[in-house]
This record gives C-alpha cells, sequence and structure tokens, in this order.
C-alpha cells in the first residue's frame, strides 16, 4: 500500500566505474589471503580464482543492491507524491529501479554459472580464463548503468527537498500574485511559522503549515 504521510527519498550515490574497480580489489586482497600452501596447483587455482570472482560479484550486488533499496518501489509512493515526481521530471526513478534490479540479477546469474564452470575445469589456465571472461561481462554490466547512475546523482539531491505534505489531513492550496499576503494568512489559519521549502527542479518555494 502507498504510504500516507510525507516522502523521503535518500537515493544512495554510486559510480559504476569506481565500483568495478574497487570490486576487483578486494577480490584480489581475498584470494591473497587464502591458505593454499601444499595444496596441488588446480586445487590452488581453483580455490583462489573462485574467491576473486566470487568476492568481486558478491560486493557488486551488495553495492546494487544498496542502491536499489534506496529508490522506493511505486507501491508505496502516494498517488500525491507519484504526481509530483512526474511533474517535477523525475518519473523516471522507477525505469532505473527496474534497471538496477535486472542488473542484479544478471550479474547473480553470471557469477553462478562462471563458479560452477570453475568446478569442471581441469587446469589453472581454464581457471584464470573463465574468471576473467566473468569479470569481463560483469564489468560491462555494471558500466552499463552508467547512463542511469548519472540520472540518480542528478536527480537524487533534489528529491531530499520534496515539501513534507500529511497526506491523510485535509490541506488546502494558498494561491496567488507575489506579495499579497499569502503567507501571513497561512500564518493566521495555522498559528505556527510556515515552512518553507523549495519545489525541486524550479526556482519556486512552497510555503507548508500546520
Amino acid at each position: 500500500m502507498p504510504a500516507d504521510g510525507p516522502l523521503a527519498i535518500h537515493i544512495h550515490h554510486l559510480d559504476m566505474d569506481g565500483l568495478v574497480e574497487k570490486a576487483f580489489e578486494k577480490a584480489s586482497a581475498d584470494s591473497e589471503k587464502q591458505n593454499v600452501s601444499g595444496l596441488k596447483p588446480i586445487v590452488k587455482a581453483r580455490i583462489k580464482e573462485k574467491t576473486r570472482l566470487r568476492t568481486a560479484s558478491n560486493y557488486i550486488i551488495w553495492s546494487l543492491s544498496r542502491l536499489h533499496r534506496s529508490i522506493p518501489p511505486s507501491s508505496e509512493i502516494s498517488p500525491f507524491y507519484a504526481d509530483l515526481l512526474e511533474i517535477l521530471g523525475a518519473g523516471g526513478l522507477q525505469d532505473a529501479r527496474r534497471e538496477i534490479g535486472r542488473a542484479i540479477g544478471d550479474i547473480k546469474r553470471l557469477s553462478s554459472t562462471s563458479l560452477s564452470k570453475m568446478d569442471r575445469a581441469h587446469t589453472p589456465a581454464d581457471l584464470h580464463a573463465i574468471r576473467k571472461k566473468a569479470y569481463g561481462r560483469i564489468s560491462s554490466r555494471v558500466r552499463s548503468l552508467a547512463r542511469t547512475s548519472r540520472y540518480l546523482a542528478e536527480v537524487g539531491p533534489k528529491l531530499g527537498e520534496l515539501p513534507s505534505i500529511k497526506l491523510e489531513l485535509p490541506t488546502l492550496v494558498i494561491a496567488g500574485y507575489p506579495n499579497v499576503g499569502k503567507t501571513t494568512l497561512l500564518r493566521a489559519l495555522t498559528g505556527s511559522a510556515p515552512e518553507i521549502r523549495p519545489i525541486p527542479f524550479t526556482t519556486q518555494k512552497i510555503h507548508v503549515g500546520y
């Protein structure tokens, strides 16, 4: 059910190139920590290569999932705020959320398939080749989100400026020409100092009082 209260969207920013680099760095570090002394070359290679792939993919999936969760699904957004987001040019949030979700699923499948292939590999060279191919495909999938990431980086900060409207209460809109006493009337009606918030993506402001 859509939430009746104020909408709070705080999008976690994520640079896709930086994500790939950090994931691979963590993977290499984790691989080096594996105690493989005295093991056969094929066993040693399998442990290290699987560790690298598993660490890299898990970190990427965790990071993308965090970004995905920071965008509320449409089912949790009231019709009022859904319309407001559309009017303010942020109607692409759900498309971005779906694209990130698809990428997470693709990377999970790529990782799972490649790890299974590693279990059947017969030489260290085969293991290395499988991991390198998986790295390439995962990198490409992550970097395909660059445009989505730029869009979220652009609209994200503005979404934190959305006016806080208590939708469960009757709401009146006071509109009129500048300097005709709208704020004074609002203060007189509510008995409190109005909250002045900018309207995202515009140069206008909205005064809210209860």
